[in-house]
């Protein structure tokens, strides 16, 4: 009777061992995820350019970015969830592997953006003018895409569940 008292003892001390390590480790993962703080850049009303300079894996959540122009810059890995792109040129813009959740990206035009493996979840991308944009492995649950024009889009493997394509203009999308 005493050994397995003693084993269950043994055993709860594992268990509390164990579930303090992932513990940790969930706060080790949260702070080093929360390292880059976010700092919203200015938006010139006359030039539209971005101040300080986009570059990879900035942290823009909540940043209103309307009008903004963004063309050709290297936003991969970024946070911009919440941001507001409306109206922002992104020509050419890599955005791969970013979350920007919940963005509005309405008037946007999206011309030759990679969103790749982006998370643009219940995104606003209604009204936009989307050339040659690369969704592929992208979340779109829940997107907004009414009245966008997609021409040469390709949504290879991107989730759609819930995604709104109302009046959407589709041409040469894969």
């Amino acid at each position: 009777m005493k050994f397995g008292i003693t084993s269950r003892k043994s055993s709860l001390r594992v268990l509390v061992v164990c579930l303090g390590l992932i513990a940790l480790t969930g706060v080790i993962g949260q702070s080093a995820a929360q390292a880059v703080p976010v700092i919203c850049p200015s938006v010139d009303p006359v030039t539209f350019v971005v101040t300080p300079s986009p570059s990879p894996g900035v942290n823009w959540s909540g940043c209103n970015l309307s009008g903004a122009n963004l063309q050709g810059a290297d936003l991969t890995g970024s946070d911009l969830h919440g941001a507001n792109l409306s109206g922002a040129t992104l020509g050419g813009v890599g955005v791969n592997g970013s979350n920007a959740r919940g963005a509005n990206l309405s008037y946007a035009d999206l011309s030759y953006v990679n969103f790749s493996s982006a998370n643009l979840s219940y995104d606003d991308i209604d009204y936009t003018g989307a050339t040659t944009v690369d969704l592929t492995h992208s979340n779109l649950t829940g997107a907004n895409f009414q009245n966008a024009s997609l021409t040469a889009t390709i949504f290879n493997y991107a989730t759609l569940t819930r995604a709104s394509f109302t009046g959407a203009h589709f041409e040469r999308t894969a």
